[in-house]
């Protein structure tokens, strides 16, 4: 019987993708039977949660939070990464 599927292994990079700007958030998952759920909405940098969580501390004076990063991501074949490697630095350079 022939295989009906050739999968073939082609290295590839994964990077961030420049062109999307990264999402934070927090969660309060502070309480003794329920967590309070204070939700900071999805915000742009990480300093502007830290900012919430510490405004949420002093309201509430909750401590237990959870933090999500989220990026977006795109992936390269390993000759086309070198090319991105180099527009990257460039980027970083001017």
């Amino acid at each position: 019987m022939s295989p009906r599927r050739l999968f073939r292994w082609d290295p590839f990079t994964t990077a961030q993708d420049p062109t999307v700007e990264p999402e934070y958030a927090a969660l309060c998952v502070s309480g003794d039977e329920k967590a309070c759920g204070a939700y900071s909405g999805v915000m742009g940098g990480a300093l502007t949660v830290d900012d919430w969580m510490r405004q949420h501390l002093r309201d509430t004076g909750h401590r237990h939070f959870r933090r999500t990063f989220t990026d977006f991501a795109e992936l390269f074949e390993s000759r086309q990464a070198n090319q991105f490697e180099a527009a990257q630095s460039g980027r970083a350079q001017s």
